[in-house]
């Protein structure tokens, strides 16, 4: 199985592509995980067929009448109901687990979403400082006397030239 943490994380300054990205890679696990449906109902249906065989096997072998608690203790512990549980439940953890990479990636569509949504509100634009009015006044002051400065060099520098 491979490991699903790579697809499962989010460039945040490569949107457009995590987003293209996203639904080939949701089909890949959403088909894996179909797979390991398959492979665990193949395994059950073999693990009941052993059990089957091995309880029909110890039913005719017995000498004396046992219990269905007893035939059944009696099959779980052959070595091929073994190895077929095994087999069972490797198939069963790994549909679990793609079943929850499945989900994770249908988490991470969501936030996919969101922060698109974020960049469209400009979340991440840069920081709009509120000054206050003071502040402010004193800003336009300080430009309006450099300007008034500019001006007079400006004026200053032409009437040197003409008197040149």
């Amino acid at each position: 199985m491979r490991n699903y943490t790579d697809d499962l994380k989010i460039d945040q300054y490569n949107l457009d592509d995590e987003l293209i990205k996203q639904a080939q890679i949701f089909m890949e696990w959403a088909s894996l995980y179909a797979r390991a449906s398959i492979d665990r109902e193949t395994a059950k249906n073999k693990l009941d067929i052993i059990k089957a065989k091995e309880e029909s096997l110890v039913r005719t072998n017995m000498k004396t009448k046992l219990t269905e608690p007893a035939i059944q203790s009696k099959v779980i512990q052959k070595t091929r109901v073994k190895k077929y549980t095994k087999k069972y439940l490797a198939a069963l953890y790994e549909e679990k687990i793609l079943n929850e990479a499945k989900t994770a990636l249908k988490a991470k569509q969501k936030m996919l979403e969101g922060l698109v949504q974020l960049r469209i509100q400009s979340y991440y634009s840069d920081p709009k400082v509120k000054i206050s009015n003071e502040l402010f006044d004193t800003v336009n002051h300080q430009k309006r006397l450099n300007s008034d400065n500019m001006k007079k060099k400006i004026n200053k520098q032409l009437k040197n030239r003409r008197k040149k």
